[in-house]
C-alpha cells in the first residue's frame, strides 16, 4: 500500500473515531446521563456527511434535474430505510400497547396513523411539533433531514464547483450568522422558548442545511488545496490547537445553558449555530490528526464503535425506549445505580442488535 492511500485509510479511521464520539453523546443524552454532547454530535454527523460526500463524489458530474436528484436521494437513503422501518415498527408496536393499555380514545389511534405516515415517508422533520418529530423513534428524524440534503446536494456540488475559495469562505462564514438572524423574529414572538422554536431551531431540514452546506465547502476546499489543510506543524502546535477547540466546547457547552440577556445572544444561543462552528472545527482537526488529543480519541476502540455508528444511531433509541418503558412498569422506583445498570445493558443490546444487523445485511465498501 503506498503512502497516499494509506494517509486516506487513517483519515477515514479518524472520521470514524469521531463519529463513534459523536454517537457517545447522543447515547448519553438519551440515557439521562448528566453530561452529554448531544446537539454538538448532531451537527458533526451533519458537516461531516456533507464533507464525506462531497470528497467521494468530486470527480463524478451529477445532473441536476428533479427526477435525477431524486434519485440521487432514494439510492442513498435505501441503504437506512429498512432499518428505519424495522426500528419504527417496534416504537410503532410500543406505542400501540401503551395507548391500549392506557385505554386510548380513537384520537389517540388516529393521531399514531398519521405519525406513522410521516415516517414511512420520512416527512417527520417538516412537521412543526417536535412531539411527533420524534415520536416513532426518536432519532430519525434525522434520516428526513438527510433525504434533503441528499435531494440537494448534486445542485450544491455544481454551485459549489463554479465558486472560488473566497466566495465559499465568506458563504461558509455567513451561515451561522444567518441562523441567528433568522431566529430573532422567533424569539420576538410567543412562540420564543417554545417546542416550535426548538423545531425550528433543531429539526427543521431547511435550517439544519446550513451545516450539511457547511460541510460541502470544506469538502471542496479539501479537494482542490489539500496542502493548506496537510498540517504538518509540530505535535506541540497541533495539540495546542487541539486543547484550545477542547476549552472552547466546554465553554460553549457551559454559556448555552445560561441566560444571556441579549436578543442576538439569545439567539446565538440556539440549537445549531455555535455547535455547527465547533463540528467544522472539529473535523478539520480529526482530519489532519496531528495532535496528541486527536491521537488519543483515534484508538481502535472508538474507531470500532464509529463503524458500528451508523446502525447504532438508528437502534439504540427504540431499545432505550423498551427498557425504560419495561422498567417503569416492573420497577417504578429506581435508584441512579439501578438506572445505570439499565442504561449500561441497553448500551450492550443496542451493540448486539447493530452487529446482528451489520451481519445480515452488509454495506458494500462502495456504498460507506
Amino acid at each position: 500500500m503506498d503512502r497516499t492511500r494509506q494517509a486516506d485509510n487513517n483519515r477515514i479511521e479518524s472520521f470514524q473515531a469521531l463519529r463513534g464520539l459523536a454517537f457517545m453523546g447522543i447515547f448519553l443524552c438519551h440515557a439521562g446521563a448528566c453530561i452529554e454532547w448531544s446537539a454538538l454530535s448532531v451537527s458533526v454527523f451533519f458537516v461531516l456527511s456533507g464533507f464525506l460526500l462531497t470528497v467521494r463524489q468530486w470527480e463524478e458530474e451529477l445532473p441536476v434535474s428533479f427526477r435525477e436528484c431524486f434519485r440521487f436521494a432514494r439510492k442513498r437513503i435505501s441503504k437506512l430505510y429498512l432499518l428505519h422501518l424495522v426500528t419504527m415498527g417496534s416504537e410503532l408496536i410500543l406505542r400501540g400497547a401503551i395507548l391500549l393499555f392506557e385505554g386510548a380514545a380513537p384520537a389517540g389511534y388516529a393521531r399514531l396513523a398519521g405519525e406513522t405516515v410521516l415516517h414511512v415517508f420520512l416527512l417527520q422533520a417538516w412537521f412543526p411539533d417536535t412531539a411527533v418529530n420524534t415520536s416513532l423513534n426518536g432519532v430519525s428524524w434525522y434520516l428526513s433531514a438527510m433525504a434533503f440534503f441528499y435531494f440537494l446536494f448534486p445542485a450544491i456540488c455544481r454551485w459549489i464547483r463554479k465558486k472560488d475559495h473566497r466566495i465559499l469562505i465568506g458563504t461558509a462564514l455567513m451561515l451561522p450568522l444567518l441562523q441567528v438572524l433568522l431566529c430573532v423574529p422567533w424569539l420576538t414572538s410567543s412562540w420564543a422558548y417554545s417546542s416550535r422554536f426548538l423545531w425550528f431551531s433543531y429539526f427543521f431540514p431547511a435550517f439544519r442545511a446550513g451545516d450539511f452546506l457547511t460541510g460541502c465547502i470544506l469538502g471542496k476546499l479539501i479537494c482542490t488545496d489539500r496542502k493548506a489543510f496537510a498540517g504538518k506543524g509540530s505535535v506541540v502546535k497541533a495539540t495546542l490547537e487541539e486543547a484550545g477547540l477542547t476549552l472552547l466546547t466546554v465553554l460553549i457547552y457551559l454559556w448555552v445553558r445560561q441566560p444571556s440577556g441579549h436578543i442576538l445572544l439569545e439567539a446565538a444561543q440556539n440549537h445549531t449555530t455555535v455547535y455547527l462552528i465547533l463540528a467544522a472545527g472539529w473535523i478539520l482537526l480529526f482530519l489532519r490528526k496531528g495532535g496528541a488529543i486527536t491521537k488519543v480519541l483515534c484508538r481502535p476502540p472508538f474507531v470500532w464503535l464509529g463503524n458500528l455508528s451508523t446502525g447504532l444511531f438508528l437502534i439504540h433509541f427504540v431499545v432505550i425506549r423498551w427498557i425504560s418503558c419495561a422498567a417503569a412498569f416492573l420497577l417504578p422506583e429506581q435508584s441512579p445505580w439501578l438506572h445505570g445498570l439499565l442504561m449500561t445493558g441497553a448500551f450492550a443490546l443496542s451493540v448486539a442488535a447493530a452487529l446482528l444487523w451489520k451481519s445480515c445485511f452488509p454495506v458494500k465498501a462502495a456504498d460507506k
